[in-house]
């Protein structure tokens, strides 16, 4: 791995045994994913180096007894959340959008380096 110069953090929560309308989660949604596309006019612009994308998921601890399938056990990364999001040298963190609707809550902010 190489220097970190952002790092998105979505939040994902889900209520279970919540209904949802699903025309009004698809409009969020929607709203969510164009916010996403426009939010680099939010952010500093980035060094002209040569990037790379990695996209990783933390889950809960999983209460199941069930092991974890042998093909997901080669790229497995136990991490500390916190550690990883201070590893953005000068970081801050910037808000980009939140929804809540019916048991579901979803929420992203960029962790961005300071500028150089």
């Amino acid at each position: 791995r190489g220097e970190v110069f952002e790092r998105f953090r979505f939040d994902f929560r889900l209520e279970l045994g919540t209904s949802c309308d699903v025309e009004l989660l698809r409009t969020h949604l929607r709203s969510f994913l164009l916010k996403i596309h426009v939010c680099d006019s939010t952010l500093a612009p980035l060094a002209d180096a040569e990037l790379s994308f990695a996209a990783e998921l933390h889950t809960a601890p999983s209460r199941s007894s069930q092991p974890l399938p042998a093909s997901l056990q080669e790229s497995w990364v136990d991490c500390d959340l916190t550690q990883e999001l201070s590893a953005v040298p000068g970081g801050c963190v910037v808000p980009i959008k939140s929804l809540s609707i019916d048991g579901f809550r979803l929420g992203l902010c960029v962790v961005a380096a300071a500028p150089s």
